[in-house]
């Protein structure tokens, strides 16, 4: 999960002007304007026979001096994110693109308080569920006898 955040977050700085960013609890006297990027929450269901999917969703916090600057910086990211049909760079740890891209769907802004926006975020994983391990028949003989 450590990939996607550190590239959401990354993404989110560089589109809205942000050059901070706290992963962990904020704190009293926070920079203006800072990202806040807490865990995010996961569900999920089968997909197929042989996959399920987890949704992934992210409720970023945009600080800044007043609610209308929030509110600017949340918007400049979630039409960014519109404007690229909602694809976003996954992230190596060196900072080059992996090749992989998470979707977003339905990107979604609102203030939520004095200087602070929030930007939710929400996209899919899909992976192959584990198969049970069981003894395996070596072989299956057929014993037909023909009706008379």
């Amino acid at each position: 999960m450590e990939k996607y955040t550190k590239s959401i977050a990354r993404t989110v700085m560089e589109t809205a002007d942000i050059h901070k960013v706290y992963f962990k609890d904020v704190p009293e006297g926070i920079v203006t304007p800072s990202l806040y990027v807490p865990s995010p929450s996961v569900t999920g269901s089968q997909s197929a026979l042989s996959s399920y999917y987890e949704l992934v969703t992210y409720h970023l916090k945009i600080f800044d001096k007043s609610r209308s600057e929030a509110w600017n910086r949340a918007q400049v990211v979630t039409r960014y994110i519109l404007s690229h049909s909602g694809r976003l760079p996954i992230y190596n740890a060196d900072g080059s693109e992996s090749g992989e891209i998470i979707k977003i769907q339905n990107p979604y802004a609102e203030v939520i308080d004095d200087g602070v926006a929030q930007v939710t975020l929400q996209f899919k994983t899909y992976r192959l569920t584990v198969e049970e391990r069981g003894s395996k028949a070596g072989a299956v003989i057929w014993d037909i006898k023909e009706k008379k």
